[in-house]
């Protein structure tokens, strides 16, 4: 039997029963408005595209002087914070070694790495698409850094690339990727199985109290560059994964040889030529490094002078195949323009010819006066 009421109609049940009932109403009319917040507020947030603005595009296609996507990253996070402490030398310098030290380079280096210098690390376990919304809106905007397999077709290569957008209607994530280019899109699907299985997760990196006053974010940041056609070129992106390989291979301790014949069927390959000429510079000091390990001094000596000096004649610094080179520091560009001078002064060591050994190393130290494996070099032929 029910009865009228002034709060009005209730099962004739007793006090404590109306009480419940009430209670009953008012803790459903809580979750239905936290319902419809969160439908109103967050949804939106993720629906349609949201891409954060002003990650830097760190990569092949911009001439760095970094190779691996771990330093590219790195060297990302650190520009989108604006962070000035550290040049694309330093953070080579720190992450270069993996190949010589037969390391491999993961989100626990990374996150030791900005750990110690003075960010706020967290490793989070992805499970779906709502765990990157949560830092990828227009309340947080956080870059997020993952580990996962370059493609499923080339699943014995690994990559690391950052996060900066995500699409749930379309069921997108768009990711800077150093290999594949920037802005690149990849379907939600895919991109959860380029994960290993036992590892599906990302780094949330974000500035600590301590260092948020040395930082200097870009509060303006500037569109981004459309997609170029180089990006998504097939015989320059295989060409990439053969210098994968490569690397993978000087980490597997392949004979000095192997490694040679690796590095010139690269360089003549037919992309090769559509390679930014801070790349193919890379290779052809390689090239000139395994000839100097094995003792083949004027092979190596031929390589520097006749195929990588001269590239810098070109200037490095312009855009090339449609991008602006990311890097305007002169001191930057000069430590880069000053390794072949390094190389070249170790292979006229090895053929004992000292006096020129000496200038190369000198030349390299005119280039940059901060380049230590010259300074190191002539204080030992003093």
């Amino acid at each position: 039997m029910y009865f009228n009421s002034p709060q009005g109609v209730f099962p004739n049940t007793g006090g404590l029963d109306k009480r419940i009932f009430l209670y009953s109403i008012i803790v459903g009319l809580i979750l239905i408005g936290g319902s419809l917040t969160w439908y109103i507020f967050l949804p939106k947030q993720i629906e349609n595209i949201y891409l954060i603005p002003g990650v830097p595009y760190v990569g092949l296609y911009t001439g760095t002087r970094l190779w691996n996507s771990a330093e590219t990253s790195v060297y990302t996070v650190l520009q989108y914070w604006g962070d000035k402490r550290f040049s694309t030398a330093d953070v080579a310098e720190t992450f270069s070694l993996q190949a010589r030290d037969s390391k491999r380079l993961g989100l626990e280096e990374l996150a030791g790495f900005f750990g110690s210098h003075g960010y706020l690390v967290r490793y989070v376990e992805l499970n779906e698409l709502f765990d990157f919304a949560q830092y990828i809106n227009p309340r947080n905007r956080v870059p997020l850094v993952v580990h996962q397999m370059a493609s499923r077709n080339d699943q014995d290569i690994t990559v690391i690339r950052v996060v900066i957008g995500i699409d749930d209607k379309n069921r997108l994530v768009t990711v800077h990727d150093n290999i594949f280019g920037s802005t690149y899109k990849i379907s939600y699907d895919e991109f959860l199985g380029l994960f290993p299985e036992s590892n599906r997760g990302f780094l949330v990196i974000t500035p600590s109290p301590t260092i948020a006053e040395l930082l200097q974010p870009q509060l303006n940041p500037s569109p981004y560059l459309p997609r170029t056609s180089i990006m998504d070129n097939t015989s320059v992106r295989q060409l990439i994964f053969a210098w994968l390989r490569m690397d993978e291979k000087t980490i597997q301790g392949v004979p000095d040889s192997e490694i040679l014949l690796g590095w010139l069927k690269i360089s003549k390959d037919e992309a090769f030529p559509l390679l930014h000429p801070t790349a193919r510079i890379i290779i052809y000091n390689r090239i000139a490094r395994y000839y100097t390990l094995l003792h083949q001094y004027d092979e190596a000596i031929n390589m520097l002078k006749n195929f990588s000096l001269p590239l810098y004649q070109e200037d490095i610094g312009a855009s090339f195949n449609g991008w602006e080179r990311s890097e305007y520091d002169p001191a930057i560009t000069a430590r880069f323009r000053s390794i072949p001078w390094d190389y070249l002064g170790k292979a006229y060591i090895g053929k004992g010819n000292i006096l020129e050994a000496k200038s190369a190393f000198k030349e390299a130290l005119r280039i940059d006066p901060t380049n230590p494996t010259a300074k190191d070099e002539l204080t030992k032929l003093k």
